[in-house]
């Protein structure tokens, strides 16, 4: 079986070159980090969003992922565990620690299932937050359920038992989620709701074990001054390891008003509070307690060199940015100094003098930096050192803000990617959408380069495609700038094109209207003056064969709403939109007879004379691009589905994928995909991608759901599981397929976590070595004396395959004065072994730093023969200067 390759270890390279120590990486969104004491390397533990936890490398190599067989990799915090420095937890989804009895506990992980005295198995719901008490030999969780003491067992390996953690009469604390835990004085603890019900659930509790007591006990209903309690959304906390009396806390909710039912009564969140109608929030308030919890103040507002405050933020005060619900919201304190606080919603803060003083450290000012801020980890090592974990990965200062360094996400693959690309015109070219870290690009071929963000993009990465022309069109959700007049324009969500240059390995924009910013590569669309807006729903054209009235191949269809558009390519190479037809209007109806929402969901086009459109209530219709017409082709998918995803080869073979089932339109028939008799397409999981890969025939279909692929080979009547080296829980969100020039056909796989991987479907993984051996005879003609010779040799070789079909070599030589020779070799490998030599020759005037002559040619090298190849180089002086290149190549 073959199988799947992660297609690049790079994280995103923001700035500088990729082996300077100094260079800026970002990787994808983490949410905790955990520094352990374990000389010499005190490995370093960050827990990501979608996929677990990883320990990375601080000097730049590749992370290892220690989730990979997780089958809850969501991870919102980790937790110094209790038997040993190696203990570690790990929450989000599910609990997870480190198993100490085995030799290497970072490597084995175990999941722990909470059962209450009675052995019943709890469902505690999503964890926030995790503390240890070792006095009690407790942990304590802050979940989506309230808060839960688990007792640690006596021994490695045991069952947890757990209890959740009681309010005043020994009645649960009040119902509802609890984002944050710290430890205060001795064994007590401070807990912070998340959100709040007006009356008993919201704001920060203090609880301990009474004497004699079992469970930990909430009777205390913190003191917070300076503060409408009943406004404080999401609460986080943490304590100082300095002096646990010192806490420190950072809530959300300023000017939020509570929605109301057609009553006018509170709305329930389904999570013990009330729905907001701004959950989108500023900072509230930044608050410390001296006494462990029980009083809370709060901090000082002022940041250094700034006009605006800290807090309460609103329209004209966001310094800080939106929590977004509580997405950005975290607290750290230095385990050295109880003085020492950082903060972060958007931006983060840092304070050393206890709150009265701020220092504001924007992602604008550093490549090392980014935005949504969701840990503060004070490394306890180091007394200087701080890790902000972000969804651009971790960034650390060694020296409280002076300097920073990203290293540690210069190889952390764990990039949240929601479309792949490849194009079949630059082999090894692979574009992808991210979460919160725009469109990226890199060339796997020679050698793979780091992943570089797309020109003139930012936030998050929303369509990224290749057009056969070699074009990739990409967008992101929004960026804005001034033109020349001063007014401001968007132009990130507008689809630009980029195209490749081999020998620089880097995009360039392609201008297609006249001043900035729309200059920056932004497609127009005919019978406009502006690009396309809001375009999702898009698909490269397989083999653009069908051309429109002036002869331009159409490379792209996508659609909005109700209309269709088509991508055309120039002559001169730029390219643009025209509206190709509509699909017709025959939305759903809701019981009292009004229009559901109605938009397509889905496209594909072979060939570019017929375009399929799927809809967001399951129908499929073909429109033909010369006329605009469309028929309906009646899907037997039900109106309350939506086409997720179309694969086209040819008008009497299309694929068409829902969340729930995937069929096959062969011109006439519906035939479904998913087979009465095993093995079967499993329907258990939502279906997000379908793919052909049409270099057999029948082709082969993969299917992804969220965590795994499914393969077919015989057109869906039998399915098998396609996941040779993909993590338990791939998190998968797009399949792509192409045919590179070499023959080689791959399925590249984008996840959510794990980055993009792909599969060698029609070759087995095989190297061949191409020798190369040859001399050179360079001559420096002159008019009086004697000519100057030079004969230099040269060897080398290079080693290319199916999945490294591509290598450069370059071979120089010179007379030993004036006159010096380049040879370039590009060596491009075949299925059929053949190694194809592209060769390029130069002549220098050394002395004048001048091409004096050049020349090129193509030879193609069967496996296991051997090509002599001969370059003659002259210059056009009176005495010419003259270089003989022969070399063979042996191909095997």
């Amino acid at each position: 079986m073959r199988e799947w390759r992660l297609v690049s270890p790079w994280g995103i390279d923001r700035d500088g070159r990729p082996d300077d120590p100094t260079a800026a990486f970002h990787a994808g969104h983490l949410n905790d980090a955990l520094r352990l004491k374990l000389p010499p390397s005190n490995p370093l533990l960050v827990a990501s969003d979608t996929s677990g936890v990883w320990l990375i490398d601080e000097n730049g190599g590749l992370a290892t992922p220690l989730g990979w067989t997780w089958t809850a990799p969501h991870v919102n915090c980790l937790a110094r565990g209790y038997y040993a420095e190696e203990h570690v937890y790990a929450g989000g989804d599910a609990l997870y620690e480190t198993d100490v009895t085995q030799p290497f506990p970072l490597h084995s992980w175990r999941v722990i299932t909470l059962s209450d005295p009675n052995r019943r198995l709890l469902n505690i719901g999503t964890i926030y937050s995790a503390v240890v008490v070792y006095r009690r030999r407790a942990l304590v969780l802050a979940t989506s359920t309230g808060v839960w003491v688990a007792e640690i067992p006596v021994g490695p390996g045991g069952t947890y038992t757990a209890l959740q953690a009681t309010g005043p009469l020994s009645a649960p604390l009040p119902p509802s989620r609890y984002s944050s835990v710290a430890e205060g004085p001795g064994t007590s603890i401070i807990a912070a709701c998340w959100g709040t019900n007006l009356t008993n659930a919201y704001g920060i509790f203090v609880g301990d074990w009474p004497a004699g007591g079992t469970n930990l006990e909430f009777h205390t209903r913190a003191t917070i001054q300076g503060t409408p309690e009943r406004q404080m959304l999401r609460t986080q906390i943490a304590s100082s390891a300095a002096d646990r009396r010192y806490a420190y806390a950072i809530c959300g909710g300023s000017g939020v008003t509570p929605t109301l039912d057609q009553n006018g009564n509170p709305v329930p969140d389904g999570s013990g509070g009330f729905l907001w109608t701004t959950p989108d929030d500023f900072i509230l308030r930044v608050l410390r307690s001296t006494d462990g919890g029980l009083t809370w103040t709060p901090t000082s507002d002022f940041v250094t060199g700034e006009t605006l405050r800290l807090f309460p933020g609103g329209p004209g005060n966001d310094l800080a940015g939106h929590t977004q619900g509580g997405y950005n919201l975290c607290v750290g304190v230095s385990p050295f100094n109880r003085d020492i606080v950082a903060v972060g919603v958007v931006h983060f803060f840092v304070s050393t003098d206890g709150g009265q003083r701020w220092t504001h450290y924007s992602p604008a000012d550093s490549a090392h930096r980014h935005e949504d801020t969701h840990a503060c980890y004070f490394d306890p090592i180091d007394p200087l050192m701080l890790h902000i974990c972000s969804d651009g990965g971790i960034a650390t200062t060694p020296d409280l803000g002076k300097t920073w360094l990203s290293r540690g996400n210069r190889q952390l693959p764990n990039l949240q990617v929601t479309r792949a690309a490849v194009g079949s015109h630059d082999d090894g070219v692979v574009s992808a959408s991210l979460q919160d870290n725009g469109d990226i690009a890199a060339p796997l071929y020679p050698l793979t380069d780091p992943w570089h963000t797309l020109p003139d993009d930012a936030g998050d990465g929303v369509l990224t495609l290749f057009a056969a022309s070699g074009h990739l069109v990409y967008r992101n959700n929004t960026l804005a700038s001034t033109d020349a007049s001063g007014a401001t324009v968007e132009y990130g969500a507008k689809p630009k094109a980029l195209v490749w240059d081999r020998k620089t390995r880097q995009f360039s924009s392609v201008q297609m209207f006249p001043s900035y910013p729309l200059s920056h590569g932004v497609i127009p669309v005919d019978g406009t003056s502006d690009g396309l807006s809001g375009l999702i729903v898009a698909d490269r054209v397989v083999t653009p064969d069908w051309t429109n009235s002036d002869g331009e191949p159409l490379q792209v269809v996508g659609a909005i709403g109700e209309t269709v558009y088509g991508l055309f390519l120039r002559v001169d190479g730029t390219v643009h939109w025209a509206v190709l037809g509509n699909v017709p209007h025959q939305p759903s109806l809701d019981p009292s007879g009004h229009e559901l929402p109605y938009a397509a969901t889905a496209c594909a086009s072979p060939g570019g004379y017929s375009v399929f459109v799927g809809t967001s209530n399951g129908k499929l219709f073909r429109l033909e691009s010369a006329t605009g017409t469309t028929v309906d082709l009646a899907a037997p998918i039900p109106d309350t589905a939506s086409i997720i995803d179309i694969a086209a080869g040819d008008i009497d073979d299309v694929f068409v994928l829902t969340s729930a089932a995937a069929f096959r339109w062969d011109g006439t028939v519906w035939t479904p995909l998913a087979s009465s008799t095993a093995p079967s397409l499993p329907t258990t999981r939502p279906f997000v991608a379908i793919g052909a890969d049409r270099t057999a025939a029948p082709p082969r279909l993969f299917v992804a759901n969220d965590i795994s692929v499914w393969q077919s080979n015989d057109r869906g009547a039998a399915w098998f599981e396609s996941n040779i080296k993909l993590p338990t829980v791939a998190m998968c969100k797009d399949l792509q397929t192409v045919i590179e020039s070499s023959g080689a056909g791959f399925v590249y796989l984008a996840t959510y976590g794990w980055s993009v991987f792909r599969l060698l479907t029609n070759a087995e993984d095989v190297s061949q070595t191409l020798f190369i051996d040859g001399h050179m005879d360079i001559v420096d003609r002159v008019a009086v004396g004697h000519d100057v010779w030079g004969h230099p040799t040269f060897t080398t070789l290079a080693s290319v395959g199916s999945l490294h079909p591509l290598a450069d070599l370059l071979v120089t030589g010179d007379n030993g004065d004036e006159v010096g020779v380049e040879v370039t070799l590009h060596l491009a490998a075949k299925l059929n072994g053949s190694v194809s030599i592209q060769y390029d020759g130069l002549l220098l005037d050394l002395a004048e730093g001048e091409i004096s002559d050049q020349t090129s040619g193509v030879r193609s090298v069967a496996f296991g023969a051997t090509e002599a190849i001969v370059i003659d180089l002259v210059n056009d002086e009176w005495w010419p200067d003259r270089a003989h290149i022969e070399f063979v190549a042996k191909n095997f």
